[in-house]
């Protein structure tokens, strides 16, 4: 069977791709200005409101974390639990999973890395949007090192 041939990119695929590479930029953005240079992080996937990483962030105040949602609402009442507590150390962003781990810089490390409650996903032809797939295992392995639970 002959190879199929590669179509050339339409310019609605290249918005798409021009509009995840400013997510990226200002994930990592975002992230510069949260994250000392040599700090490591400690990150929450799917962090809904924010209920563990704040009392996570408050009972251990030299550790930098980081919770990721996508949903905006989700991330406005985190950052609101994360402003009534003075909370220094938290950072919340709307952000794909995915997307904010290849934005890290290659210097970051992650800590510890906490998924609560994945989404199940439980058909099969939903299974590429699983969260915890091979694919996503071996970016959060990029930023970990021996150490990270």
């Amino acid at each position: 069977m002959a190879p199929r041939p590669t179509l050339p990119a339409s310019s609605a695929h290249e918005a798409v791709r021009e509009q995840a590479l400013l997510r990226k930029t200002a994930h990592a953005r975002a992230l510069a200005q949260f994250l000392p240079a040599d700090k490591s992080l400690t990150l929450e996937i799917g962090c809904g409101h924010g209920h563990f990483l704040s009392a996570y962030a408050q009972a251990h105040p030299q550790v930098y974390c980081l919770g990721l949602d996508l949903i905006t609402w989700r991330i406005e009442r985190a950052n609101r639990k994360k402003r009534t507590a003075h909370l220094d150390n938290l950072c919340f962003l709307k952000a794909e999973a995915f997307e904010f781990l290849e934005a890290l810089p290659e210097g970051s490390r992650l800590e510890k890395i906490f998924i609560l409650f994945p989404d199940p996903w439980p058909k099969r032809r939903h299974h590429p949007r699983r969260l915890l797939r091979p694919q996503m295992l071996d970016e959060l392995a990029k930023h970990s090192d021996e150490k990270t639970r």
